[in-house]
């Protein structure tokens, strides 16, 4: 694939940015070389859940003032704010070098988070295998999506939720469940596997 490019192709390569870390890391995201967030475990030493900003140059690793939550995603906006989420239904709104917890409608772990834009960001998660749900955010509350269907709010996960619109929103959840928003409802799209 790379042959047909030209010569102004360029080789793809790998780097090793970090090998020491003292817990995992679930999750990355940036708007630009110079702009990239990571995320992950707590690794119980008192030093809270891993956050971790890259600025082109060095990375930075800040302190969330939370301790016993381990962060399983990011995502954000170019020139802010970024939100990262977790266990015991952590979500954290990070703008101008501030952190934010966010009051949220439950305690289950946040898998997945998208937003379309700052004001209109969704949430997703569960307990591996039970409470699925989605959350809203209208730029001020997180208020639980009703149309989550039972079977996946009671016995399923919702795992990830990603989107190209206010009104064209995906959800992945538990034994091949797919949910479409359309602006203004869930549909069920059973994947066959």
């Amino acid at each position: 694939m790379l042959a047909g490019c030209g010569s102004d192709a360029v080789e793809p390569s790998w780097a090793v940015v970090s090998e020491t870390q003292r817990s995992a890391l679930l999750s990355v995201w940036g708007t630009s070389s110079t702009d990239v967030w990571v995320v992950g475990g707590d690794p119980r030493d008192g030093s809270g859940p891993t956050v971790a900003h890259y600025d082109g140059t060095a990375w930075t690793r800040l302190d969330t003032g939370l301790r016993n939550v381990d962060l399983w995603w990011v995502t954000g906006f170019a020139g802010g704010p970024v939100f990262m989420s977790g266990s015991n239904g952590t979500i954290l709104r990070y703008e101008n070098g501030v952190f934010e917890p966010q009051t949220t409608p439950g305690n289950s772990i946040v898998f997945g988070m998208w937003g379309a834009s700052p004001t209109d960001v969704w949430a997703v998660g569960g307990n591996f295998g039970s409470g699925g749900f989605a959350w809203r955010f209208d730029g001020a509350t997180w208020r639980a999506v009703p149309d989550v269907p039972a079977d996946i709010a009671s016995l399923g996960t919702c795992w990830k939720v990603n989107g190209r619109t206010a009104e064209d929103v995906w959800i992945s959840a538990t034994s091949g469940t797919t949910l479409h928003w359309d602006g203004a409802a869930l549909a069920r799209i059973d994947v066959p596997v």
